[in-house]
């Protein structure tokens, strides 16, 4: 989808409000639906995380991404030509995940509702320092801090292979 057209407010760590145009040209509603274009949902929920983003900030360079978004309610359509005003309110910040609310409306009207939308922190310390190679993928190397998602999926996809030079059994 397209990005935020218009930043209404932003308070860092308190609540953030943007505005989304939603253009007849977008290449989604040609098959959502042909007859009826709608915007799907999952494009009004990234909307919502892109606004959380804002409304949580970061100094550091890190971001935030949708981890969970539960309770949410559909109660109208939103179609070609709507412009959605989304805003999101930070209700609560522990480490690295954070609880939001979030409302998107057009022309005053709430389309979308969401109770909770849970964002994780990703980014620069939010990375846990790990081997990036096979080769450091030894029963030494395997400490807590080196346990990271990608270095356990590495040595998962790399159980079976042979170094350069090594002969089969």
């Amino acid at each position: 989808m397209t990005p935020l057209d218009e930043i209404v407010e932003v308070s860092p760590g308190l609540r953030a409000t943007a505005r989304t145009h939603v253009p007849h040209t977008l290449a989604i509603l040609d098959s959502h639906f042909p007859r009826f274009p709608v915007l799907p949902g999952v494009l009004i929920l990234d909307a919502l995380a892109a606004v959380a983003g804002l409304a949580l900030g970061s100094d550091d360079g890190a971001a935030w991404t949708l981890a969970e978004a539960r309770r949410v309610r559909w109660r109208h359509y939103v179609t070609p030509g709507d412009r959605m005003e989304t805003t999101v309110e930070v209700a609560e910040v522990a480490g690295g995940t954070a609880r939001c609310t979030g409302t998107v409306r057009v022309d005053g009207r709430p389309v979308t509702t969401v109770r909770l939308l849970r964002m994780t922190r990703v980014g620069a310390e939010a990375r846990i320092p790990g081997p990036r190679t096979a080769d450091a993928l030894t029963p030494d190397a395997l400490t807590p801090d080196a346990l990271t998602p990608g270095a356990l999926a590495l040595g998962a996809l790399t159980a079976g292979a042979r170094t350069a030079g090594e002969e089969r059994p």
